[in-house]
């Protein structure tokens, strides 16, 4: 685990509903680090946006 990764419980995941926690990973852009037993699970990362060149270009 690195130490700039949030960590959740997957026991937290499953008592909170998973929108709230999709809506704090687009909030902050950070991944979200699921655990069970300290040991990971999943990790959660949020989807970089495109930068569009054509528009940049011209």
């Amino acid at each position: 685990m690195e130490a700039s990764e949030n960590v959740i419980n997957i026991n937290s995941v499953i008592e909170n509903d998973l929108k709230t926690i999709i809506e704090q990973i687009e909030k902050t852009g950070q991944p979200i680090l699921i655990v069970r037993d300290n040991k990971p699970v999943v990790k959660i990362i949020p989807q970089k946006k495109k930068i569009r060149l054509k528009w940049i270009l011209h």
